[in-house]
């Protein structure tokens, strides 16, 4: 998975030309189903090409680059270390293309803007999530989807409680007992199994205020939920030190060294649905409770009005797999209110395309007859 930002999402929406070519396809991760991957980007590659062709002159400048895409098919190796989707971006100079943790639908657009609802899963407030495996061994950082999870690598998170403080002899101050029926793992406690002594609670304390200065830095002011991995007394003192604003108040209890990424992900996610739903459910109710206070509106172009304003708190916009594809002025509209939204500190949810009558509705931050009296 490549690392889609919030910054990512603004550059492509504020590229505008004669002729900007957006394509998507959905990809298989592991198995026989990998041989698909390829399969299908030389399918829209084809679409690609009558795409340039009905542009005229203005498709000219895609020749090369369209050259380099073919190439791609043959690195056998890059199409069995795919995500859920694709998503590539060509504007007659630049390629840029990114694997998401997301699934899409199969799309190729030659507009004077680039297609980027199916994105906007990936920066919405109930798209992705984060967790935090740490024991005195290693510290492992991982994104996660409903689907899937990939483990980051931030430069400045410690590799361990030894490379934090820059000790060598706390090994023998530890004592060390099982902590699951598979065998035996090194444990942060003092003389008393959890009654940590003062020291000892002390160094674990300085070893998740590394910790949590590292994510400060690499998540910035990200809302993603994040979720603790790791023995039950070390969670209390990292709650001390952590000042992610949306660390979850349920972990994954255990030694997270024991496990992979995919059991990681398995007993992650049951922590983090709910979170998601609840926030969903809620932004669809207060819309439905906003409308009469003239805080609640669904015409695209007064969304975007209101975004451009920074009034908007809360978009919401339907699933990038509805039935009905937005026409060209509605997906330039939805471009310009999910990115406007971002930028001036708004939510985004997707919602399933049958919780809204319209494409996209929005919860403003104050009613309409109440700015307007201002």
């Amino acid at each position: 998975m490549d690392n889609f930002t919030k910054n990512d999402l603004i550059d492509l929406a504020e590229q505008e030309g004669h002729a900007l070519i957006s394509l998507y396809i959905p990809t298989e991760r592991a198995g026989r189903e990998v041989l698909q991957n390829r399969i299908r980007f030389k399918n829209i590659l084809g679409e690609v090409e009558g795409k340039i062709q009905d542009a005229g002159s203005a498709g000219e400048k895609f020749n090369k680059q369209l050259k380099e895409l073919h190439t791609w098919e043959k690195d056998d190796d890059w199409w069995q270390h795919q995500s859920d989707g694709l998503a590539v971006f060509l504007d007659g100079v630049n390629i840029h293309r990114w694997r998401i943790p997301v699934s899409v639908p199969s799309i190729c657009t030659c507009e004077e803007f680039f297609t980027l609802r199916p994105l906007c899963e990936l920066l919405q407030d109930d798209g992705q999530y984060y967790l935090l495996g740490v024991s005195q061994n290693q510290v492992r950082l991982f994104q996660g989807t409903k689907t899937s999870i990939v483990e980051l690598h931030p430069e400045a998170l410690p590799e361990n409680l030894r490379s934090a403080l820059n000790i060598d002899e706390y090994v023998s101050s530890l004592q060390q007992h099982s902590t699951s029926a598979n065998g035996t793992a090194a444990m942060f406690h003092g003389h008393g199994g959890s009654d940590l002594d003062v020291k000892k609670q002390d160094e674990i304390l300085q070893y998740f205020r590394h910790i949590n200065r590292a994510l400060s830095s690499y998540l910035g002011n990200e809302r993603r939920p994040l979720v603790f991995a790791g023995v039950d007394y070390l969670f209390p003192i990292f709650k001390e030190a952590c000042e992610y604003n949306t660390l979850l108040e349920d972990a994954v209890i255990g030694n997270p060294d024991h496990l992979d990424a995919d059991q990681l992900h398995s007993k992650s996610w049951p922590i983090v649905e709910p979170f998601f739903a609840t926030k969903r459910n809620s932004a669809l109710e207060r819309f439905q409770a906003a409308g009469p206070e003239g805080q609640g509106i669904d015409d695209l172009d007064s969304i975007v009005q209101a975004a451009d304003q920074g009034q908007v708190e809360t978009l919401l916009v339907k699933d990038s797999h509805a039935n009905r594809v937005p026409n060209r002025g509605e997906q330039k509209m939805m471009n310009l209110a999910i990115v406007k939204t971002l930028r001036a500190g708004g939510s985004v949810f997707t919602v399933p395309a049958e919780k809204l009558t319209r494409p996209a509705a929005a919860i403003l931050r104050y009613s309409i007859m109440e700015g307007s009296s201002k």
